[in-house]
């Protein structure tokens, strides 16, 4: 009887620690890991491995390597806290919509314009992300998803690839913030504000607040 529960208890920690794993590739960090990353990510057998992998996956997104916080990840918490609390996800979680997706990835939006109509449209506008990213001051439009809830994407093509190149932007920010340092003659404490920063837009922006009333 004994071994039965104690080969049950470890079934139990076993199938806990999957769950932990599977929840944050497949949900805490969905948006923002690479295809690359994810790929090697499944293949992995221990919960060491995976436990290094996730450390890893963090440490190439620090913009201020060697410092003990890591702001972007600090950051990329608080975005999918707003965007579970803020955003109508309709049938799909909110950080699967296209609206959580583009607010992880790119922040909340500089400005934005409401269109009524059936069916509702939108317009956001970012300013100011780091220029490395490669996006310019992105504009992407959203229109109602009148099959699953909520907003998509008017031009999907265009607004994903806006969003892979953030996505990729993101995977190597350590590296861009070491490069930068020399040559901007920064100190660590001074990095996390003007290396390679996520992006300088508030997380609470009345532009946010207004798109998702």
């Amino acid at each position: 009887m004994k071994k039965f529960l104690m080969c049950l208890l470890l079934l139990t920690v076993s199938v806990a620690f999957a769950d932990q794993y599977d929840k944050w590739v497949d949900e805490t960090v969905k948006v923002l890991i690479t295809k690359e990353e994810r790929d090697a990510f499944k293949k992995l057998k221990t919960n060491e491995e995976k436990d290094k992998f996730m450390a890893d996956f963090w440490t190439k997104r620090d913009p201020s390597p060697g410092t003990p916080e890591n702001e972007f990840k600090t950051e990329y918490e608080t975005r999918l806290k707003t965007v579970t609390e803020k955003i109508t996800g309709g049938q799909r979680r909110p950080a699967d919509t296209d609206m959580g997706k583009a607010v992880l990835l790119l922040g909340n939006p500089s400005d934005s314009k409401k269109e009524e109509g059936e069916p509702p449209k939108q317009t956001w506008t970012w300013t100011g992300l780091p220029k490395e990213m490669g996006v310019g001051d992105p504009v992407i439009k959203f229109v109602g998803d009148e099959e699953q809830g909520g907003f998509k994407f008017d031009d999907p093509k265009a607004a994903n690839d806006t969003l892979d190149k953030a996505r990729t932007y993101f995977s190597k920010l350590s590296t861009v913030a070491q490069a930068q340092a020399p040559a901007a003659s920064l100190t660590h404490e001074a990095k996390p504000s003007t290396v390679a920063h996520p992006t300088a837009v508030a997380v609470t922006t009345p532009e946010l607040k207004s798109a998702l009333d």
